[in-house]
């Protein structure tokens, strides 16, 4: 396969990498492959940088969801630069998270997660919003609560914009436990 890619590079044929190809960084500068995660379901939130009592709410509700059902999902969370993430706050937000937060929650240090945001956009945000990655969406990143939910095989099902409450009911539709 990574011959075959490389082939496409010299070649001059663009091609899109696959949601297993790409690589996170956690907080803690540990690369996590997201290929490492497949065989289990994946939620990416888009995660506050402030400190309302909203905020607080929105990131409790992620802790419950990673506990809740930590044998079925696993749930990353992405503070974004489009949204107020600024590398100087690194060890604020680490404490922050980390005292509502759980172990069960990526982390991941700030990305660029806007379609706006062109070449620096992250390539797995470039995966959720352009429907010719992953088959299935194409829009921009709503903002701070935003939610995608991938299956075990790797394909984008549901998006909930960050207007829509995450209720323990969408929740099990969304990850089909009922």
């Amino acid at each position: 396969m990574y011959l075959l890619k490389l082939c496409f590079l010299i070649a001059g044929i663009g091609i899109n990498i696959g949601l297993f190809d790409i690589h996170v960084v956690k907080m803690d500068n540990t690369d996590i492959s997201i290929g490492d995660l497949q065989g289990k379901k994946i939620m990416i939130a888009i995660l506050p940088v402030t400190n309302t009592k909203s905020d607080i709410a929105f990131l409790k509700k992620i802790d419950m969801i990673s506990k809740l059902y930590v044998d079925k999902i696993t749930v990353i969370g992405v503070p974004a630069y489009e949204y107020g993430y600024d590398e100087n706050r690194i060890t604020d937000l680490q404490d922050f998270y980390n005292g509502i937060i759980g172990k069960n929650v990526i982390i991941t240090k700030g990305m660029y997660t806007n379609k706006t945001s062109a070449d620096k956009q992250h390539p797995l945000f470039s995966w959720l919003t352009d429907v010719n990655q992953n088959t299935h969406f194409d829009q921009e990143v709503k903002g701070v609560g935003e939610a995608y939910f991938i299956s075990a095989e790797g394909e984008l099902y549901g998006v909930i914009g960050p207007e829509k409450e995450l209720s323990d009911i969408l929740l099990k539709k969304l990850l089909q436990l009922q």
